[in-house]
């Protein structure tokens, strides 16, 4: 089973296309399987959530896959604009294993887009100690939660750390055009 890291965009919160999927790999069911590819292909309606719902309901859903498939429909929700459930699934989570990295990355993504930088700054710092699949995307959290709160410096040098780790993501390099280096 896999769970799926999501990057957004300026303080804006545009999500990015770019980046893969991180992966919690385990032999799962077929229907939070389902879950995963609905996240990865950015499903946000209600036939998603509903099937999300169905893989967390099936019977002998291992534990691990049911880590995933909270992070998993918290994506769907979070891209369907329903914040609070998203947060909801997150916490349940961190719950079940409080450290599953992505499960942080992507709460701290749902705060970013919601404007709550300040929640997302220590969300995506305990992503990254937790060791992140994606140390990229959570820079590029941090960077841009800090510089909401007016820290520009570390915002820039974790907006730096975001470019080095994937040069090919373009998100990291567009907000860096902002800055002047003195």
């Amino acid at each position: 089973m896999k769970s799926l890291p999501l990057a957004c965009g300026a303080l804006g919160a545009c999500l990015i296309a770019a980046q893969a999927p991180a992966h919690t790999i385990s032999l799962g069911s077929s229907l939070a399987e389902t879950c995963y590819k609905l996240a990865k292909a950015k499903a946000n309606d209600q036939s998603a959530i509903a099937q999300c719902t169905a893989a967390l309901n099936e019977p002998g859903l291992m534990q691990s896959d049911r880590v995933a498939t909270h992070v998993n429909r918290g994506i769907v929700l979070m891209l369907a604009d329903r914040s609070t459930e998203a947060i909801r699934d997150f916490d349940t989570a961190v719950a079940l294993d409080a450290n599953e990295p992505e499960a942080y990355l992507n709460k701290g993504l749902t705060h970013l887009r919601t404007g709550n930088a300040r929640a997302a700054l220590p969300l995506a710092t305990r992503a990254l100690q937790l060791h992140t699949r994606r140390p990229a995307i959570a820079y590029y959290v941090r960077g841009l939660a800090a510089e909401d709160q007016g820290d520009v410096k570390s915002a820039y040098a974790d907006l730096r750390r975001a470019a080095a780790i994937d040069p090919k993501w373009s998100e990291p390099l567009i907000e860096l055009q902002r800055y002047r280096v003195r």
